[in-house]
């Protein structure tokens, strides 16, 4: 739909606006957790040296370059993004890491993969699920390009299961992070959107519900950090 469009619009602007700040103000929002999250989301996905992995809504690519290093020389990751200013950044990063030559960066939407199906040995998304329009869509893309017998990770905010946590994290949230956000990224609109996208977004268990009808089984989920973070994992029958 045009609305639907309009919001892709909208949402690929802010990230391409935000990206030169992107991988500090991650640092300094998740207390540098965010990369202990990652690392526990990828080795989820049980993959070899030489398969072919696939990260969508890749960003700056972190979690591409985990998988690119997992699955080596002989294998292949792809980092795909619809945002060119994130992805040029994940570039340079997969340069610096010595893992460029693994790493094919691609354009994309996650509503439209443009690959084969039962084409990967695992798929990740990382906070990416959120900024998605229609995510039955996306998890229905991911279950299609993945084999047979393999793994979906996905790695998002969601909602603290301990109240203290909750009321803490709500303050953070929604009082310092837009401030945060506007002293370093010049850009408060953004970082007002993005508690709101995670207030609004399903709890682990719909999350969890929603995975399964996009294809999905034996999918289960773990609360990282009072479940401010949750990762639900999936097998693809």
């Amino acid at each position: 739909t045009k609305d639907n469009q309009q919001n892709k619009e909208n949402i690929k602007a802010m990230f391409n606006d935000i990206a030169n700040n992107y991988d500090r103000l991650n640092n300094i929002l998740s207390l540098g957790l965010h990369k202990r999250w990652k690392r526990l989301a990828t080795n989820k996905l049980n993959i070899n040296k030489g398969d072919r992995v696939l990260d969508v809504c890749s960003g700056t690519a972190d979690m591409a370059i985990m998988l690119a290093k997992e699955v080596g020389n002989e294998g292949g990751a792809i980092a795909l993004d619809f945002s060119n200013e994130m992805l040029q950044i994940g570039m340079e990063k997969a340069l610096r890491e010595n893992v460029r030559n693994v790493i094919q960066f691609i354009r994309g939407d996650a509503e439209e993969l443009p690959f084969d199906d039962d084409s990967f040995d695992g798929v990740t998304i990382g906070f990416g699920i959120r900024n998605v329009s229609n995510r039955e869509r996306a998890f229905s893309e991911m279950s299609r390009v993945l084999k047979k017998g393999k793994r979906l990770a996905c790695l998002e905010f969601s909602h603290p299961t301990f109240t203290p946590a909750k009321l803490a994290y709500d303050f953070y949230s929604f009082r310092l992070i837009p401030k945060i956000g506007r002293v370093i990224s010049n850009n408060y609109e953004a970082y007002s959107y993005l508690p709101a996208s995670i207030r609004s977004f399903p709890n682990q268990e719909e999350l969890k519900i929603t995975i399964e009808k996009c294809g999905f089984k034996d999918v289960f989920y773990k609360n990282l950090s009072c479940g401010i973070v949750a990762l639900h994992v999936g097998e693809k029958p």
